[in-house]
């Protein structure tokens, strides 16, 4: 059983490749930094509410993310509406990116959790999957359609669905 279960923001919790299409097709973002108006235009991946207020039921959630504070922030506002998380480690904030373990130990210490009882939930499988397994995380992988051996360190979960991880941490 796992103790608390963090996650990803781009790619796994909200779909930024479609914000950023949408940036890159615009002329003009009006003197606003790109990373900003991405945030504004990313898309929510609708299950995302529903599991991790499920999971909160059972275990803390957070969300380890690289990137500019403002922004990530901004994109946790329009993915995430009224839910407060447990913790929320940023990059840009922080001052280390995934996969630096550095990022995943301070979001361990903040849970006070020791790495093998966490559940790191990412889409990318060199900052997010090797990363965490790197100090000693359990992965779920969010494959969305790719093969497995693009991998270079094993997830111990391949799932599909953010429904998938509410049958990993709550069976």
């Amino acid at each position: 059983m796992y103790r608390a279960v963090l996650f990803d923001l781009d790619g796994t919790l909200c779909d930024v490749e479609a914000a950023r299409r949408l940036a890159e097709a615009e002329e003009s973002t009006a003197g606003v930094r790109r990373s900003e108006h991405i945030a504004q235009h990313v898309v929510p991946n609708p299950d995302a509410i529903a599991v991790l207020s499920a999971l909160q039921r059972s275990v803390p959630v957070g969300v380890v993310s690289n990137g500019a504070a403002r922004a990530q922030r901004m994109k946790l506002r329009r993915c995430l509406p009224g839910l407060t998380l447990d913790g929320v480690f940023i990059s840009g904030v922080l001052g280390c990116r995934k996969p630096d373990p550095d990022i995943f130990l301070q979001a361990l210490c903040h849970f006070g959790q020791a790495a093998e009882s966490v559940l790191f939930v990412g889409d990318d499988p060199v900052t997010d999957i090797a990363g965490a397994a790197g100090v000693g995380m359990a992965t779920a992988w969010m494959a969305h359609g790719r093969p497995t051996d693009s991998l270079p360190h094993p997830a111990d979960y391949v799932i599909e669905s953010l429904h998938d991880v509410l049958e990993i941490v709550c069976p």
